[in-house]
């Protein structure tokens, strides 16, 4: 495969943990999501709707920026457009 295709299937493929996320956050929204105190695991309530939404969106992003999925997956599309516009800016140049 060439070197361009496979750079995009990468870019493709850093949006996963993007998408993930968002579809988590929205089955915590319709079916619920159980709330737990922080000191010992008693069960508090279950939340629905927005409040479900934000609070998976938040936590799971918190793992994710802790495993450093999410910053790494942002630094490669972060390369991947930099590079792009440097490659079409030489284009237009010559």
């Amino acid at each position: 495969m060439k070197k361009q295709k496979i750079l995009k299937i990468g870019l493709i493929t850093s949006f996963l943990p993007y998408a993930y996320l968002l579809l988590k956050a929205l089955y915590h929204t319709i079916w619920g999501y159980d709330v737990y105190t922080w000191i010992k695991p008693y069960y508090v309530k279950t939340v629905y709707g927005l409040e479900a939404f934000l609070e998976v969106l938040v936590w799971d992003s918190i793992i994710l920026c802790i495993v450093p999925v999410l910053p790494l997956c942002f630094l490669y599309q972060l390369i991947y457009l930099i590079a792009y516009l440097i490659k079409k800016r030489r284009k237009e140049w010559e």
